[in-house]
């Protein structure tokens, strides 16, 4: 997987684990840690973990399991990461919950970037989850409250604040590509594109395992057998081709490159800190590999 991601231009990655039981997701953890003391030169570069949940909204959940979801608190939060603190840069959860102050607090002492997902937040609640530490939506629009004329949601109150990265999955199918190309208008310099790729990554569509569910895998999406949409099989930088593409070309374009070099300059909260941030020119091989995948440049 590391060898296919670098292939497809991709530096490094923060990989998500998704909500399970206690137990495997230490495990988990523990694996990623002795993974990534094995870096090689030719693999992407693991980085720290992204927990997508369980401090989740069950209302919002997506495909994540609703058996393994948690109300907030320390202890939860112990019980899960005690020890592997330094293994994890990003947690996702819905700060409407009661007891996720605390959590967004505990966090963030312990330099772990916190993002609004899966979550039923209003308004007012994501601007009040803003001023407690909160600096990212995990996947703008999905598995949560849409934009409406009188119930502006989440998206906007982020649009609005400007300090926000808005992670936005670009394939086409999570989000239509108006809504894409207009969030994209609206607030291009806070506009992170995100994967959302699974464990299928770089298979060819069929049924596949992804814990103990089938995953059907369809012109690069993945969705539970209820038809409940899970991801993509689609590369990181095919979601930049295609919003770029919707765009028209010209400015949109432009803008939507830009978007993407904001990211990686490190403007907003990102994993690994100084991991991927160079100057053109810095590292041959991986440009010559985004330039295969249409990229002009990274930063």
């Amino acid at each position: 997987m590391l060898e296919l991601l670098w292939h497809d231009g991709v530096e490094a990655i923060c990989p998500t684990l998704v909500t399970c039981a206690v137990a495997p997701l230490r495990q988990a953890l523990a694996v990623l840690e002795e993974a990534r003391q094995q870096h090689r030169p030719g693999r992407c570069q693991l980085l720290g973990a992204h927990l997508e949940g369980p401090f989740l909204n069950p209302g919002r959940r997506g495909a994540h399991p609703e058996q393994h979801l948690a109300p907030p608190s320390l202890a939860a939060l112990e019980e899960r990461i005690g020890g592997f603190e330094d293994q994890i840069e990003l947690m996702t959860l819905a700060p409407e919950l009661e007891g996720a102050g605390a959590v967004v607090e505990a966090l963030r002492a312990r330099g772990i970037v916190v993002s609004l997902g899966h979550s039923a937040a209003t308004e007012t609640e994501a601007h009040a989850a803003f001023d407690a530490g909160i600096t990212m939506l995990t996947h703008s629009f999905n598995a949560m409250p849409d934009m409406h004329r009188r119930a502006p949601g989440p998206v906007a109150a982020a649009a609005l604040d400007g300090g926000v990265a808005l992670g936005l999955i670009a394939d086409g199918v999570h989000v239509a590509p108006t809504m894409a190309v207009l969030l994209q208008r609206l607030a291009p310099d806070q506009l992170v594109l995100v994967s959302d790729a699974l464990a299928p990554y770089g298979l060819p569509d069929g049924i596949h395992r992804w814990d103990d569910r089938p995953l059907i895998v369809a012109n690069g999406s993945c969705r539970l057998e209820d038809g409940t949409l899970a991801g993509v099989t689609l590369p990181l930088l095919e979601g930049v081709r295609r919003l770029a593409g919707v765009g028209g070309g010209g400015r949109p374009g432009d803008r939507s490159g830009h978007g993407a070099a904001a990211a990686g300059a490190g403007r907003w909260p990102t994993c690994g800190r100084d991991a991927g941030r160079h100057a053109p020119g810095g590292d041959s091989a991986l440009e010559s590999r985004q330039r295969r995948a249409g990229v002009a440049a990274t930063y």
